[in-house]
């Protein structure tokens, strides 16, 4: 072989390796980035599952107020018919 022929092979070795560097690099960087967003995006849920969770909480903290209060009217009505009922006895 002669030295443009060494040449010629050592140029096209490093133009070989450069590319497969950057290929490498920027594989490296996009997962990087991608690996960065998703990190993003799954804080966001968790954000978004914990005030579902608090919602729900209140949720069941007023269905169990509501709850509360119809039995109370219930009472209160059966109060109201057996006095309606022992008055119109009495009178």
């Amino acid at each position: 072989m002669t030295n443009k022929e060494l040449e010629r092979i050592l140029r096209a070795a490093i133009l070989l390796a450069g590319f497969f560097l950057g290929l490498a690099i920027g594989g490296l960087i996009t997962s990087l980035r991608y690996d960065s967003e998703i990190r993003t995006d799954q804080l966001a849920l968790k954000k978004d599952v914990a005030e579902i969770k608090a919602d729900k909480a209140t949720i069941k903290d007023i269905i169990r107020t509501l709850l509360f209060q119809d039995e109370q009217f219930k009472k209160e009505r059966q109060e109201l018919r057996e006095l309606k009922l022992t008055l119109s006895k009495g009178g």
